[in-house]
């Protein structure tokens, strides 16, 4: 890698024009692809397939309009008076103007919706009067209907009194209906049993072919039952199947994927071996000329190569051991797939099977549906003949009755007065009646209404405490809903419905949109990190003490962040992000790119003061702090692209974004900059720097080397002071670490706005006049059973809202409506505090731990509070393997770097101190409120969900790459045969100031997002630039060569076995540095030329 830097250096050295000509054209490749193809960017955090986002999916579904984007709109007058009329016909009338924005949906007139909730409890008032007067009218309709009544009593006694003279009369006739009513009795008693038998036989056969069909159809109805069973039976078990070729299927896919990646390391060994052998053979083709020139044996010099010789045929040994063992798990799992395919075919085959079954059963079931209705017309033709036989009967006795009421007509006429007297009785009887029904209807409809009226009651107690204009009258807050949903919402709509709002001129009224509407992408670039890009100006300039070379490094800052960023955003139309994915790679591309310059533009300005050739000094800086700067960028690309392990979306692709931008600032380290280095010539020294070179020649790489041999004998650090360092770092980082124990997690609500804007305003003043809660409603779902009518599901809902209201910390219950068949309910619930309260968390999750009431089932949570939580929660997950991977990544990176064991764990531990360290600053600030009047923290809340999880990543990646060049140079004075503690002090006197002078660049760069407008934004600078501070000038200046010392030639104690399997990755590109020593150092010249020492 060195090599091929050292050449890239070289080749853009010699040819600088058609390098930055080609960066040049990224960038407006880049740039050009995000005018055409950048989509807008979210302000919603979201992750697919929590509670939340389930309710939300299925409210898309149930209640289209409830998914739309709203957000809210706050008017309150100046000085605190009610509003005028005047007033409110203006802000009416704004709303409308508003609802005509192609954009919008619709509006909610606050005063409207006011005048609603409280002309219902007028109209409830009316009505419970109206039932009064109602219950009075049914109390005299009856005390009527009871005198009735007993004039008709006394009337019907003298009736009777007349009936009983007049059946004296009747006495002949008794004896002939005696014997008629026999005979009718006879029959209605015994029935058909009373008619001959022959007459009964046809009607007998056809019961008896009735029951036998009967007995078929059950034997039928039976059979298809259990049909039906075995059906089902086969159904499972092929499901079962199913689900286990399906595991066996993954098992075998996740085989194959650590197949490929054996293979993968097999292939890298293979080509590690080739350029091994092929720089032996090299070496030992030079060696031989040498012995020859100089008369030495061929034999020996053969010899000295033979260990080296063994240890490659070792390699290539177990290589092809390997190899074998890669080919033989690859046949078997061949072998397992074409078991598993086999498996698929034959469970297809059982499918088909099982659904030709099912269609015969369904056949059979409609066979059986035919003969139920055969059977069903052979009872009704039983039915029709035995009524038949019983109306002929009934026929013959009437005939006979006939005969004797034509003997009593006479005696009828002679009771006709007495009829007539009973007819007039009847009426009365009838009117009576009929009062007496007209009196039941009253009372059923005086039930229903005082049903209603409970109902009204009940509703209007759930959302008794729900207002839209404040009590006092000034306050009003009005709705308005977007035709899309809340993602969909571009940030054009929403600046025209806001431009529309606040540029309305209404007397003495204030109007403050809500965060909702007010949600626009911040701008990446904003006065505070323009002063942190001036900070890190001064500390060029400062450091390198040139104006060219100090802006050398910001240029290609500036370069690497336009065309990553641009780059990442010319594809946020096909893939969602949020505001802050291409703010975290601006931050990182701006800190890293200046930094990486920086260590290359030093390493050059070394080798010109050493006297080497201007191409020759870019491409020897290139190899070497190149390749650190390489393999530091790998680090931090690693764990940003780590993130995507923990499973979340927008937090992968916030890693994936943040580390091209790092990719693309490596890249434009290791060419722009050579390129522009050949540009500068030598004037990226100082005037007294050149004219120092041209008067007194440079000094040679031994004269350096042996002075800094002489400079780590002279001294060491004490044991005391490492002992107290050690001790003092530790308490520090522990310390500051201590509020981590607290820290909740949480999404900034508008409460965290910048002081004074709109959304804060209207945040405040929500709160202030309606309640803490209505800034964060939530909504309910509740299933209801299917088939209820409008009055049932209406009574399903109360009864649920009721229980709703009575869990702690709900405010206000409002019912929200049905969908459309009446099987889902909504609620919007009020909590009585904010949506970042601990009250709200525990309200959600009291609301979903609760079952409902009655019949109702399956109770979900959405809104800001509850997605809060999952995001959270998520996240909180998620931390631990993420941080578990980051650790045991940092421990192999750093075991291969350094070749020890004991070193990457003090990096690591420090890492993992400062990190936490950091956490506690952001959990004291940001959390606790601690110096908010500094850091402009007005209303402190939970620490940004995703910050510990990104904080990990970039700051493990740049400890990682202060680690590096702190501890190589310990390693490089150790290996040139220094002391090991002698080591420690040169290798932290070579490297701190570059280190110094990255860690205060970073700060600058990250600080300045610290201030920005984006509330998600601001605490993810100060965690960064507070974590860069405590990792660099504690952990690494002072904790680590305090351990260092103490541990002494322990630190750098590698087992044998591992040493001689592990590669050699000389980060520091030590080898090429040696192979392309000087014999004689040439010194350049003023102008960019270059003389012989």
């Amino acid at each position: 890698m060195a090599t091929l830097l050292y050449r890239l250096g070289l080749g853009a050295a010699r040819r600088p024009l058609l390098v930055i000509l080609a960066w040049v054209l990224a960038l407006a490749l880049a740039v050009g692809g995000f005018l055409a193809f950048g989509g807008t960017l979210s302000s919603t955090v979201t992750i697919p397939g929590t509670p939340t986002a389930q309710v939300t999916d299925r409210l898309k579904e149930e209640f289209p309009e409830a998914s739309r984007g709203r957000g809210q709109v706050v008017f309150t007058t100046e000085d605190g008076s009610p509003l005028t009329d005047a007033q409110r016909e203006q802000i009416t009338a704004l709303l409308d103007d508003v609802a005509e924005q192609p954009a919008v949906e619709g509006v909610v007139d606050p005063f409207e919706a006011q005048a609603q909730q409280d002309d219902a409890r007028t109209r409830l008032d009316e009505g419970r009067t109206e039932l009064a007067d109602g219950e009075q009218r049914l109390a005299d309709g009856r005390q009527e209907i009871e005198d009735g009544r007993a004039e008709l009593e006394r009337r019907t006694a003298e009736a009777d009194a007349g009936e009983q003279r007049l059946a004296e009369a009747a006495a002949q006739l008794e004896e002939g209906q005696a014997k008629l009513d026999a005979a009718r009795a006879d029959l209605e008693e015994r029935g058909l049993d009373a008619l001959p038998a022959e007459a009964l036989a046809p009607l007998r056969e056809a019961e008896q072919q009735v029951a036998e069909g009967q007995e078929q159809l059950d034997a039928g109805r039976a059979e298809l039952e259990e049909q039906a069973e075995r059906l089902e039976a086969g159904q499972a078990k092929l499901d079962a199947q199913r689900q286990e070729l399906e595991a066996a299927q993954a098992e075998l896919d996740a085989r194959w994927a650590e197949l490929e990646a054996g293979q993968a390391e097999l292939d890298a060994q293979a080509e590690q071996l080739a350029a091994g052998r092929a720089e032996l053979e090299q070496a030992r083709d030079a060696a031989l000329a040498e012995a020859e020139a100089a008369g030495i044996p061929a034999e020996q010099v053969a010899a000295q190569f033979a260990d080296q010789e063994a240890q490659l045929a070792a390699g290539e040994a177990q290589l092809a051991a390997g190899q074998d063992q890669a080919d033989a798990a690859r046949a078997q799992l061949e072998a397992a797939q074409a078991e598993a395919d086999a498996g698929a075919e034959q469970l297809a085959a059982a499918q088909a099977e099982a659904d030709d079954g099912a269609a015969r059963l369904a056949a059979g079931r409609q066979q059986l549906q035919e003969s139920e209705a055969e059977l069903e017309a052979g009872r009704e033709q039983v039915a029709a003949g035995r009524q038949q036989a019983l109306d002929a009967a009934e026929a013959e006795l009437d005939a006979q009755q006939q005969k004797i009421d034509e003997g009593r007509a006479e005696y009828e006429r002679g009771v006709a007065e007495l009829e007539d007297g009973r007819a007039q009785l009847a009426a009365g009887a009838e009117r009576l009646d009929q009062a007496e029904a007209d009196l039941a209807d009253g009372r059923a409809e005086l039930d229903d209404g005082r049903v209603e009226a409970e109902r009204g009651e009940r509703t209007l107690a759930l959302a008794e405490d729900f207002r839209t204009v404040s009590e006092d009258g000034s306050t009003a807050v009005g709705i308005v809903t977007f035709t899309t949903p809340t993602p969909d919402v571009t940030a054009e709509d929403k600046e025209a419905v806001t431009g529309a709002l606040t540029g309305a001129d209404i007397d003495g009224v204030a109007v403050h949109p809500s965060q909702e509407l007010n949600a626009t992408v911040s701008s990446l670039l904003g006065p505070g990190e323009v002063v942190g890009l001036v900070v890190a100006a001064i500390v060029l300039v400062v450091m390198l003490g040139t104006l060219v070379g100090a802006g050398l490094p910001l240029v290609n800052a500036l370069v690497g962040v336009g065309v990553g960023a641009a780059g990442a955003l010319a594809f946020s139309s096909a893939v969602e992000m949020i505001s802050v994915t291409p703010v975290l790679g601006v931050m990182l591309g701006l800190a890293v790119g200046i930094d990486y310059a920086l260590f290359i533009v030093n390493r050059h300005r070394q080798e010109l003061r050493r006297g080497t050739g201007l191409h020759e000094s870019i491409a020897l800086a290139n190899g070497t702090s190149g390749n650190a700067v390489v393999f530091a960028g790998i680090t931090v690309i690693v764990a940003l692209v780590g993130l995507n392990v923990t499973g979340i979306p927008f937090l992968g692709l916030m890693g994936t974004v943040g580390a091209v931008c790092v990719a693309v600032a490596v890249l434009v380290a290791v060419t722009l900059t050579p390129a522009l280095l050949s540009l500068a010539g030598m004037r990226i020294l100082s005037k007294k720097e050149r004219a120092r070179l041209a008067d007194e020649g440079p000094a040679s790489v031994a004269e350096g080397s042996a002075a800094v041999r002489r400079a780590g004998r002279r001294s060491t650090m004490s044991t005391p002071a490492a002992i107290a360092s050690a001790l003092a770092a530790v308490a520090l980082l522990v310390l500051v670490a201590l509020p981590v124990g607290s820290m909740r997690l949480g999404l900034p609500d508008g409460g965290s706005e910048p002081e004074g804007s709109d959304s804060q305003v209207a945040y405040e003043l929500t709160a202030e006049k309606f309640g803490e809660g209505y800034n964060g409603p939530l909504v309910v779902t509740v299933d209801l059973p299917a088939g209820l009518d409008e009055d049932a599901a209406e009574d399903a809902r109360l009864a649920v809202g009721e229980q709703l209201a009575g869990l702690e910390h709900a405010h206000a219950v409002v019912p929200a409506g049905f969908n459309e068949d009446r099987t889902v309910t909504m609620f919007q619930v009020l909590p009585e505090e904010g949506p970042n309260a601990v009250s709200t968390e525990e309200l959600v999750r009291d609301l979903r731990a609760t079952e409902p009431a009655g019949e109702a089932s399956n109770l979900g949570v959405a809104g800001m509070t509850s997605g809060f939580i999952d995001v959270s929660e998520k996240l909180s997950d998620a931390l631990p393997l993420y941080l578990g991977v980051v650790v045991g990544l940092s421990l192999l990176i750093m075991v291969l770097v350094f070749r020890s064991i004991l070193v990457p764990l003090i990096a690591t531990g420090g890492f993992v101190l400062s990190m936490f360290a950091a956490m506690g600053g952001v959990v004291a600030i940001y959390q606790w409120g601690w110096l908010g009047s500094v850091f402009g923290v007005h209303n402190p809340g939970p620490v940004l969900s995703f910050l510990p999880t990104i904080m990990i990543g970039v700051l493990f990646g740049l400890a990682m790459d202060y680690q590096l060049f702190i501890a190589s140079g310990m390693r490089e004075a150790y290996a040139h045969g220094l002391p090991a503690r002698q080591a420690v002090l040169t290798g932290l006197r070579s490297g701190r100031a570059v280190v110094i002078a990255a860690a205060i660049i970073m700060i600058s760069v990250f600080g300045g997002f610290i201030f920005a407008h984006d509330a998600m934004i601001r605490p993810m600078g100060f965690g960064l630039a507070f974590g860069v501070l405590l990792d660099a000038f504690v952990v690494r200046l002072l904790l680590m060569p305090a351990l260092m010392h103490l541990l002494g030639e322990k630190a750098w104690w590698l087992p044998r076995w591992l040493d001689r399997i592990m590669p050699d990755v000389d980060v520091e590109g030590a080898q090429l540095e040696r192979a392309h020593a000087p014999a004689q150092p040439s010194v350049p010249a003023p102008d960019g030329g270059a003389h012989r020492a």
